[in-house]
């Protein structure tokens, strides 16, 4: 229990960081800076999930015991640094604060990217009854270099949020890559090209649904921030970003919860033992839909405080933790449609996905512009409606897969 616990906050510490970046950004860069850092992340979390290329299901479903080729965390880091020439691209196509904010984010998300396979290899290590602690201390260590990189930028060089971001992102890629290399048990004395090769092949041939899913999930996630972006004020920007930002905290807090349990969900499925697997998911979405709910709550007291040290002009009402709730929902459904990708169902995940923003879509134009309804009743109807057809269209395909499995 005591690793598992370890396990679970090491999931939640770099959340924390990026929880102390928000409040430094609104507290010392102002209203502005704090909506256009979170629209920012709006924009990169399709092309974070197309730049990921799924790399970390692909390992977890592919590794034998926490083993690893050497190629595989190669390919992740030649992957990452060759986005950043088409990131950079953008400033000079679009020579604005936005795209520099835009283009900077990039660098700090570029070491998530590479990061997100190091929790893989400690879920996969089952046998390990230390996993938990020697992630926790990585992660931990990955936070308070940081941490120091954002107060130094801060405090010394004080030349805005694009230097910030720029400066707290090339800290975090380094010491991720250095984690990525060192620590996993990446197994070859070196890297053969033929062999890098046919795991490309392997990978592109079998994560490419996974990849295209990834990124119409995140597409789907920030699409109410981006329908609603014209009607919004600055302070309703603010307002939206940090409810979607605390959201997706809880979700990766959540993430550690169900990467620890992944090896139930697996075997269950390769025992065929679908109905104990669903329970599993049941269960994980409850979980998930109480640590939404009581952050919402926290943050319903604590709003008035929270608004004043960022200087977000907005009133305290129940919008913001209204929204923490709604934009997490999409958060909360993900375990029933992630099954699918045992069922080898990935491509119906990816019209599962398409029919959702199909839904929301249209959902958002008949609640603003046919009702005339204001934003906050747009943003509720999508996320409901997204949410209920992602539940229902993946409860249909893991139904007719169970009661095929007997015939197999």
């Amino acid at each position: 229990m005591r690793d598992r616990l370890l396990f679970t906050a090491s999931r939640f510490l770099w959340p924390i960081h990026n929880v102390v970046l928000l409040l430094a950004i609104g507290i010392l860069l102002g209203e502005r800076a704090l909506a256009d850092y979170t629209y920012a992340l709006a924009v990169c979390a399709p092309l974070y999930f197309l730049a990921s290329f799924s790399l970390p299901i692909y390992m977890r479903t592919q590794g034998k015991r926490g083993f690893f080729r050497i190629e595989l965390a190669w390919l992740r880091v030649l992957s990452a640094a060759a986005t950043i020439p088409l990131v950079g691209a953008v400033s000079l196509i679009t020579p604005s604060t936005q795209a520099n904010v835009f283009v900077a984010l990039w660098v700090l998300k570029l070491g998530d990217i590479v990061f997100d396979s190091v929790p893989v290899y400690f879920s996969a290590r089952t046998s390990d009854k230390h996993r938990g602690a020697k992630l926790f201390l990585l992660d931990g260590l990955r936070v308070l270099l940081a941490q120091a990189a954002l107060w130094s930028c801060l405090l010394f060089l004080q030349k805005g949020i694009v230097v910030l971001l720029l400066g707290v992102g090339s800290i975090n890629l380094v010491v991720s890559t250095c984690i990525l290399l060192a620590v996993p048990s990446w197994f070859g004395s070196h890297i053969g090209l033929a062999r890098f090769l046919a795991i490309l092949r392997r990978l592109v041939r079998r994560a490419t649904p996974m990849t295209i899913s990834g990124a119409l999930l995140a597409f789907l996630i920030s699409l109410p921030r981006l329908l609603s972006e014209p009607h919004l004020t600055d302070p309703e920007r603010a307002v939206f970003g940090l409810a979607q930002t605390i959201g997706s905290g809880v979700a990766l807090l959540f993430n550690g919860i169900w990467l620890y349990e992944f090896h139930r969900i697996q075997d269950s499925f390769r025992a065929g033992q679908l109905r104990r697997l669903l329970s599993i998911n049941l269960l994980l979405t409850l979980i998930f839909l109480s640590l939404l709910i009581g952050t919402s709550i926290a943050m319903l007291v604590a709003q008035p405080t929270l608004f004043s040290l960022m200087h977000i002009s907005a009133p305290a009402t129940l919008l913001f933790p209204v929204l923490i709730v709604l934009l997490g929902l999409q958060h909360c459904i993900s375990v029933h449609r992630d099954t699918l990708k045992l069922a080898s169902h990935e491509w119906t995940e990816v019209r599962i996905l398409v029919a959702s923003l199909g839904a929301a879509t249209v959902v958002h134009f008949g609640v603003v512009y046919l009702a005339g309804a204001s934003w906050p009743w747009s943003v509720a109807a999508m996320c409901l409606v997204a949410a209920l057809v992602q539940v229902l269209l993946s409860y249909v395909a893991l139904s007719e897969r169970l009661r095929a499995r007997p015939r197999a």
